[in-house]
């Protein structure tokens, strides 16, 4: 079991803490229920294949031009989180 830490803070000192925090632009992620003991995410577990993906970058590279996007980069979403960037790509290992 996940053992609780007696650390008492006063109101005035954490509100310290988080401006310092927050003019170095870093944000605690347990305020505004950043972090839970149990995981929790909308997220579902989606697979990539580059024999799909392959055809749609030769296409933009195709379609669009370096007037309108420097770098032609497709990010992965998460098909239940549309516009969030996948951060955690595992590649399974070739046969």
């Amino acid at each position: 079991m996940l053992e609780l830490s007696d650390i008492q803070s006063s109101q005035q000192e954490l509100e310290d803490y988080y401006a310092q925090l927050g003019a170095q632009h870093v944000t605690p992620a347990w305020v505004g229920g950043g972090i839970s003991i149990e995981p929790r995410s909308e997220a579902v577990p989606h697979l990539w294949r580059w024999r799909d993906l392959r055809p749609q970058a030769m296409r933009a590279a195709e379609l669009v031009g370096t007037q309108q996007a420097e770098r032609r980069v497709l990010r992965l979403t998460n098909p239940n989180l549309p516009g969030v960037v996948t951060v955690n790509l595992n590649t399974p290992p070739r046969r």
